[in-house]
């Protein structure tokens, strides 16, 4: 019953609350204040505030007393007796407060009684006792006194909280009564685990552990993550009170804060604590299905593990992609549908990145009053299929409800490669025991985010002729129009149908009567179209249109052509696209784990649709474009882990790329500008063309520290920049595209050379030029001098530009009167040839070894076998934290065998396999970006077994068996690296200056690969086998390559 009181009594009430406040502040604030006075103004007037504020008191405190030693005497007192009466304390009342035996409570009651006991009664007796121990005027008597006077309070206090969590024998354990630190102790059973009638609750131990940690934190004022390591235990402590670390910038983890890895086998995982150790029993994944090679399959279910399928059963086609998001949702759903170019600032302090845009996917069943759900009721069967070859994800359930009702259920969808603004759904609903009815909400939906960033504003909703849904919004700081159609076909009628908008989701509401055994099909089909989409911009307007009119237009024509076309026969359209890119693009395996040929086609299949093909404004994303992973940015992984792979398929396709970068030309313009520099630093993290380094300044937080980590990879990981200059020469290499350089390869090298000729630093001291403060490949060392792969890329920049100045006025015209209106063109030859000669580069010491930095040879060598046999990624941050790693002879990925790798003709055959060996057995490939690179040199170097068993870790970073690998997308460069591992590893492929070079590393269980090729215009067929390498003409210009060491002439017959 709730008391009312009379005003004048709220009045008195508040009155004596106001008179105990200011009893109980005013004497702290007279301290603080009479600390600035003198003493005599504190006896004259110690009420007024100082005259003068003087710090004479402070200063006395360290001159005339001991003041650090009485401040460590506190401490060691305090944290002796607090820990010490933790532990037996602790164990008394755990004791008292859960076992049963004589004396019990008249035990508790001695224990209680003496805190009735005046403690200035107690005070003689203590001193006679300190003094005849000899502890009088000693640390260790106060801290006995604290200790005894401690004592019956603290197991007052524990045995409450000890009983609080509790059960009724004989009972499920009932959590409901725990009151000690809910917040720390609350606690949900993992999925699928039972409780039993035993009384203890399961995670009590571990809950105790974080209990007494927090209280010893909180005695001393501390937070439980800076107390560090007592190390790897305050660590995992940590990250269990506070999970939003790991989630810190969607994790840039393995390459920014190694710390945030927390789970999975590659970059970027999100920090999903609950649903870890999900492993037990039966792998969830299948991959053996028929046809053999071609299928991705899962066959169990677990609603905490839906974002691996999700991402890795992503269905796009460079223009869009869409996670594969079950249609009813589960608590690690993650919805996604984000279409190339329309990056966004959600808020003025965050950077730019790709905006999760409207979602079509979610679709709800109720079957008589119940909601779909494999989670509850009983689920009799389940498979959920992607069929690489025509691009259709599949999913079959049995599934019968609480109620008893019984349903068989068959999903399909795909997006069109025939048309880039289609997605479509099939759904299928069968009742097999019963009548059902059957209500379907489905529509669209703006309530998606990117991890709580709201990049699209609510919308207009609308309703078409024929039923269709449209749904009008826009991005709220790019300014993007976005429209998206949506239309359902049935093939009943429903008994009832309406639409519902509701905030941010607009839906339409069908309801079905069906008999037991007739079958409902509900087409859901849909089209997006936003103001970036390349028939909206014209020259001089590459952001395209913000007119979402215009927008609303095209995607009302193409909706209303859904009338006349149903699922199947978009369906045939879009597969027949994928029939022909598979005829050109198949890397054909034989072997005698047909695993390794789905890995291949897996890693084809995301290739193809990351990539807008015919849109140079936008480059590929970090996770393609199957999650928020990286913000949709683009890194060095394109020119040097998928360039080559577009670039010897579909060198159209690699044009466009390094379009991409061209047009970034004003956000490297505005990089090199803010750091002092001349010419194009481009951006270690790229967006939108003239947005310059989007690479956040800070990750999350430290977890030995707690301050947020600085990303030092915008500032200081430099090479992206020469590597863009290699990718240019790349390309010519393999094109002869004249044209492109003319009108913009020339420009990117000497932009490029600009920065790096205004970036390298004179030596007195050594007569040289250097580089440093750089971070290199390897991302476990920061702040190095003289990363090998960075300066020799520099100097590979340097020469390139050089020679492009030599040869502008007569093979690129155009390029050399453009530039020489801005340029010295001769000066700046002349300063590059002398900065370049003068660069150094690391060479091979009286080991053979190349310093992949100057000071990696120092560093302190460690055991890595543990970490070598690790399950998952950066599992060493669990022993050592990123200052102790930069301290440490061990590589992130590979940095000086990329070099290697990448230039292949740099060292002799001794130093290259010797360098090899050296760094393959200190590197730990925390990256997705390191197997397939070491893979190559592997295969190169002869060693068979290592190089398959590397090309296995490839494939298996995304498909393999942990469910916690790919929550945030796939990793794109990996796929372009599984197709270097057979491509440049198993059949040797090398490009040297002018020409190509192939050399069969077959592995020994390997029977057969087959590929395609361009080179310089030449369509290739090559065949390795183990008898051979047989190379055919399919068209195209006359060619010579080198085939096992001999030079090969091939033209059309």
């Amino acid at each position: 019953m709730k008391i009312k009181y009379k005003p004048w009594a709220k009045v008195l009430m508040y009155l004596v609350e106001a008179i105990v406040i200011i009893l109980s502040v005013f004497p702290i604030l007279w301290v603080i204040m009479s600390s600035f006075k003198t003493n005599g103004e504190i006896l004259s007037s110690p009420l007024a505030l100082p005259a003068h504020f003087s710090l004479d008191t402070f200063i006395d405190i360290f001159q005339k007393y001991s003041f650090p030693t009485y401040f460590f005497n506190s401490l060691l007192a305090a944290g002796v007796s607090t820990l010490v009466s933790l532990l037996f304390y602790a164990m008394g009342a755990y004791v008292i407060a859960k076992f049963e035996f004589p004396g019990r409570k008249l035990l508790f009651a001695l224990f209680t009684i003496t805190l009735l006991v005046p403690s200035h009664s107690k005070t003689q007796p203590i001193f006679s006792l300190i003094t005849k121990l000899n502890l009088y005027d000693s640390i260790w008597g106060v801290t006995l006194v604290y200790l005894s006077a401690g004592m019956a309070m603290s197991i007052f206090v524990l045995k409450a909280g000890f009983m609080a969590i509790t059960q009724k024998p004989g009972r499920g354990c009932d959590t409901g009564r725990r009151k000690l630190l809910p917040h720390v102790l609350d606690h949900q059973p993992a999925a699928g685990k039972k409780r039993t009638g035993d009384c203890r609750h399961p995670d009590v131990p571990r809950q105790l552990e974080r209990v007494l940690l927090c209280l010893v934190a909180d005695r001393f004022g501390l937070a439980a993550h800076t107390a560090h390591r007592a190390g790897v235990l305050h660590q995992r402590i940590f990250l269990q009170l506070h999970p939003a670390v790991c989630r810190a910038y969607h994790c840039h983890s393995a390459r920014h804060h190694p710390v945030c890895a927390c789970t999975g086998s590659g970059a970027g995982q999100r920090g999903r604590f609950r649903c870890q150790g999900l492993m037990e029993g039966n792998p969830p994944m299948k991959y053996d299905l028929e046809p053999r090679g071609w299928i991705v399959a899962e066959e169990t279910f677990d609603p905490c593990r839906t974002a691996k399928c999700e991402s890795i059963f992503a269905q796009g086609n460079g223009y869009i992609n869409i996670r594969c998001a079950l249609e009813e949702g589960y608590l690690d759903t993650y919805r996604g549908a984000f279409i190339t170019g329309t990056f966004n600032k959600a808020m003025p302090d965050e950077v730019t990145e790709l905006p999760n845009l409207p979602d079509v996917t979610a679709m709800e069943f109720i079957v008589n009053g119940e909601r779909f759900a494999m989670d509850q009721g009983t689920l009799q069967s389940y498979l959920r299929t992607l069929d690489l070859h025509t691009g259709e994800a599949t999913r079959t359930v049995q599934w019968k409800s609480p109620a008893g009702a019984a349903l068989e259920l068959t999903f399909r969808r795909f997006v069109s490669l025939d048309n880039e603004h289609i997605a479509a759904f099939s759904v299928e609903v069968t009742p097999t025991n019963q009548d059902i009815e059957l209500v379907v909400n489905s529509g669209i939906s703006t309530r998606n985010s990117n991890t709580g960033s709201q990049h699209c504003v609510e919308g207009e909703m609308r309703m078409l002729p024929g039923g269709i849904l449209r749904l009008m919004t826009h991005t709220n700081e790019s300014n993007v129009p976005i429209s998206v159609h949506c239309l359902h076909k049935f093939s009943a009628e429903p008994s009832e149908s309406l639409p519902v908008i509701e905030r941010r989701r607009f839906v339409g509401r069908y309801t079905f009567r069906l008999a037991k055994g007739q079958t409902l099909r509900i087409e859901k089909l849909t089209c997006y179209h936003t103001g970036r989409d390349l028939p909206f911009t014209v020259y001089g307007q590459q952001r395209g249109t913000t007119n979402p009119d215009i927008v609303a237009a095209a995607g009302d024509a193409l909706a209303a052509k859904f009338a006349d076309t149903g699922y199947d026969a978009l369906l045939a359209a879009s597969a027949k696209k994928w029939a022909a890119y598979w005829a050109e693009q198949d890397v054909q395996i034989e072997s005698d784990d047909s695993f390794d040929q789905l890995g291949m086609r897996f890693a084809l299949y995301h290739l193809n649709i990351m990539i807008k093909r015919d849109d140079d404004r936008v480059g590929i994303g970090a996770k393609g474009m199957t999650g928020e992973g990286y913000k949709g940015h683009s890194f060095w992984d394109t020119e040097m882990f998928l360039m080559p792979y577009y670039l010897l398929t579909d060198p159209a396709a690699a044009k466009t790329l390094l379009g991409y970068r061209w047009r970034s030309l004003p956000g490297a313009f505005k990089k090199a500008s803010e750091n002092g520099y001349q010419g194009a630093m481009f951006p270690w993290e790229s967006a939108w063309l003239d947005d310059g380094e989007v690479t956040p300044l800070y990750c999350g937080a430290d977890i030995v520290t707690g301050k947020s980590s600085p990303v030092l990879t915008g500032m200081i990981e430099q090479h992206i920049s020469a590597d863009i200059a290699w990718s240019v020469w790349l390309y010519y290499q393999a094109t002869g595209d004249d044209d492109f350089m003319n009108r913009r390869g020339c420009e990117l090298l000497i932009e490029i050379a600009r920065f790096w000729a205004s970036r390298v630093e004179w030596q007195e001291d050594t007569q040289r030029y250097e580089i440093k403060d750089v971070i290199g490949p390897d991302e476990y060392k920061d702040h190095v001098d003289n990363n090998a792969f960075t300066n020799y890329l520099t100097v590979f920049a340097m020469e390139q530009a050089e020679r492009c100045i030599k040869d502008m006025p007569t093979q690129w015209p155009d390029a050399y009167a453009k530039l020489s209106d801005s340029y010295d063109l001769n000066a700046l030859a002349a300063e590059l040839q002398d900065k370049k000669a003068k660069v150094y580069l690391p060479q091979p010491n009286a080991d053979g070894i190349v310093p992949q930095n100057a000071q990696y040879l120092g560093l302190d060598a460690i055991d890595l076998s543990k970490y070598k046999n690790q399950q998952g990624v950066s599992s060493i941050y669990e022993d050592y934290s990123p200052a102790q790693m930069n301290q440490l002879m061990v590589s992130k990925q590979a940095d000086l065998v990329m070099l290697m790798r990448i230039m292949p003709d740099l060292f002799d055959a001794e130093t290259r396999r010797k360098n090899f060996m050296f760094y393959e057995s200190r590197t730990l490939h925390d990256s997705s970006l390191s197997h397939g690179q070491h893979c190559v040199l592997a295969a190169w170097e002869g060693l068979d077994d290592m190089a398959l068993d590397m090309y296995r870790h490839a494939i298996a970073i995304d498909l393999g068996p942990n469910m916690k690998s790919s929550d945030l997308g796939i990793h794109s460069a990996s796929m372009g690296n599984v197709w270097q591992c057979v491509v440049c590893g198993f059949a040797g492929l090398e490009w040297h200056e002018g020409g190509l070079s192939l050399r069969s590393h077959l592995p020994a269980s390997w029977q057969r690969a087959a590929f395609n090729i361009v080179w310089r215009g030449a369509k290739l067929h090559v065949e390795v086998t183990h008898a051979g390498i047989t190379v055919t003409h399919r068209g195209g210009s006359a060619v010579e390559i080198t085939v096992d060491g001999h030079p090969v002439k091939l033209a059309a017959e």
